[in-house]
Order: structure tokens, then sequence, then C-alpha cells
């Protein structure tokens, strides 16, 4: 008997619980939104005035950070004035509210922790970074009053890795009066324990401006030194020079995704006893002109 009498008590102390609850709601004015819209709102509304904080919106125009506002209230269909009573009733009933500002908080903190995690902006693996690390001149004119060179570089290591590409391009031209023989281009890369790679191309007096562009990978597990090569190499020469170069650049292209896990690799291996396949270094020839890092082609007169 007395168990039917504590249960018929709980049903009616619930009873009597969500009868205020409905009560409550049931007094909400019909121009105040209901929980579900004023949290989505409020939400929306985080989320755009921390965008607008860090792009440094409405300092100095208010009339923009009012626009950013006013659009927000058109996605709700709502006044402001609307907007101000629903804040004014939440604000006198605590307890709606509290439940409003609860869901929003955890909402903001999701929020950021996707952020953080890039649910947005996901690492692309596959993404490449290109740094333009020629440290020279860009343009060089050569006139038979020039001294003969032949142009060489050498670009130290400054984080160089194993699997990065170098991409030299430039615009290039030799005047027919200019009588080197087997004019080309070249470029090494050079790993501490002697290892080279290399990469060749043909250049040619005929007064013609060319865009060239050479790709080499560095393809060896081991520390690099130094990118390095000639831009105005020949077999031989006889007579004064006549060139023109410019728009000079040497990229370092590298996955960002990758580089700790190759620095570890390396760091390892120069650790550990391996033998060395040493590739050594290829003299331009006028013989065949074969390179370990092969012939790479040119583009055609610009």
């Amino acid at each position: 008997m007395k168990s039917k009498t504590n249960f018929f008590l709980k049903i009616t102390i619930l009873t009597i619980l969500a009868g205020i609850f409905v009560t409550s709601c049931q007094h909400r004015p019909s121009g105040v939104l209901n929980a579900t819209k004023m949290e989505n709102l409020l939400f929306d509304m985080y989320v755009m005035e921390g965008s607008m904080s860090a792009a440094g919106i409405g300092y100095n125009d208010p009339t923009l950070k009012e626009k950013y506002y006013q659009s927000l209230l058109t996605k709700y269909d709502i006044s402001k004035a609307e907007f101000d009573s629903s804040v004014s009733w939440y604000t006198k009933h605590p307890k709606f509210f509290e439940r409003i500002y609860i869901n929003v908080d955890n909402r903001l903190k999701q929020l950021t922790t996707d952020v953080e995690k890039r649910k947005f902006h996901p690492i692309d693996s596959n993404a490449t970074n290109d740094i333009n690390i020629w440290n020279l001149r860009t343009r060089y004119i050569l006139t038979k009053d020039s001294a003969r060179t032949r142009l060489k570089f050498d670009i130290k290591s400054t984080g160089f890795l194993p699997g990065d590409y170098y991409i030299l391009s430039l615009r290039h031209r030799i005047a027919r009066t200019d009588t080197t023989f087997n004019p080309h281009m070249v470029m090494y890369v050079n790993y501490w324990d002697g290892t080279i790679d290399s990469i060749y191309t043909k250049t040619y007096n005929d007064n013609l401006t060319r865009r060239y562009k050479l790709m080499l990978k560095a393809r060896f597990d081991r520390k690099i030194k130094s990118v390095s090569g000639m831009l105005l190499g020949y077999d031989s020469v006889r007579g004064k020079m006549n060139v023109y170069l410019d728009s000079i650049q040497l990229l370092r292209r590298f996955y960002p995704t990758r580089q700790d896990s190759i620095r570890e690799m390396v760091d390892w291996l120069d650790t550990t006893v391996i033998p060395v396949d040493t590739v050594p270094a290829a003299i331009p020839s006028s013989k065949g002109n074969k390179f370990p890092g092969g012939k790479f082609p040119v583009e055609g007169p610009k």
C-alpha cells in the first residue's frame, strides 16, 4: 500500500512540474524566438563576431559591422526589435537561457576542436610548397666587353632534404656573334658524402630568346650540401661574349607534411654505416651530353 502511495505521489509531482514547464512555455510572447531558433542565432552570432574580430572588421567602419548583423537577422527572418525582445525575455527567464547558453558553449568548443583538427581545411599530404632559393642577380647582360664567365652558382643548403625538387628557370638568349662551342646549362644536387645528382640541357647561340626550365629531384637519402650549376657552360670558346639572361629563379619544391619524417630518416642514416653507391659528377661533353640526371627538354623560342 505504501509503495502505491509513493508511486502516485511521484506521478503527481512530475505532472505538476510538467504543467509548470508547459505553462511557462505557453507564456512566451509570440514575438520571442523559441529555444532552438534562439540557440542557432546566438551560435551564428558568436562565430560571426569571432570572424569579424580576426579580420579587423568594424573597428574603422561601424556601418560595415552593422551590415553583417543585419544579414544575420535577415537569415533568421526577424527584425532587430524581435531580437531585442527575445534577449530581454530569456534574460528574465534564466533557467531557459542557461540551457541555451550551455548548448551554444558546447557547440563553440566542438567547432574549435574541428578547426584544430583541420576538418574544414584538411592537410593534403600531396600538397607542395615552392620557395625561391635563388640569392644572386636575376638578370645579366654580357657583351663583347664582358669577361668570359660560365656564371656558376652554388646555393648552400638551408634545410634541403631528399625528395625535394629543384626547378631552375630563366629567359636566355645567346647571340650568333658569341662563338662558344656546345653551349649548355647544368644543375647539380651535391650531397655531403660526395654523391651528385645532375641535369643538363643544351642551349643555342642563334639569337633567339628561349625560356628554359630544369627540374631535378634529390634522389638519394643523404644530407644535401648545396645546389649548384652553370648558366653559361661550354666546351670551348673563342672571341667575346654576347649573352642576355633574365627572370632567373631557383625553386625548392617540397612536401611540408613529410619534412619531419624525412629529416629523422636522414639523421638516422647519417649515424649508420651503409655502403655508398656514389654517383660521379658528370662533366659536360660534346660527345653525347649524357648526365646521370638525364636531359630535360627546353621550351621553344619566345
